[in-house]
């Protein structure tokens, strides 16, 4: 497949159009999942049924489930503080996990 637009057949075209809309329901599919499960572990702290971490706490890989991160979580992490902004997360604060850098607990 050549990687200039104006030279791609119409079905290359049509097979990259097909490509990037799985690829876009694939992302958003995986956003909306993140929203659920950071709302579902936000109820289950606020009800008692699961531990709310510290605010600050050492950001530690969960052991399932019920310990992701979600949205407003403040983690450190080598050294930095990190806020989560979305959803619920596995993977250690980043910007490309959806984590900003924050002054609190620097």
């Amino acid at each position: 497949m050549s990687t200039n637009i104006e030279d791609m057949s119409d079905q290359e075209l049509a097979d990259l159009i097909e490509a990037a809309r799985e690829a876009l329901a694939h992302r958003q599919s995986l956003e909306a999942v993140r929203g659920q499960m950071g709302d579902a572990i936000k109820q289950a702290r606020a009800s008692g049924v699961l531990e709310t971490p510290e605010e600050g706490a050492h950001y530690v890989a969960p052991y399932d489930a019920t310990e992701l991160c979600v949205a407003g979580d403040v983690r450190t992490h080598n050294g930095q503080a990190w806020l989560l902004q979305r959803g619920a997360c596995v993977g250690p604060p980043s910007e490309a996990n959806g984590w900003v850098k924050t002054e609190l607990f620097a």
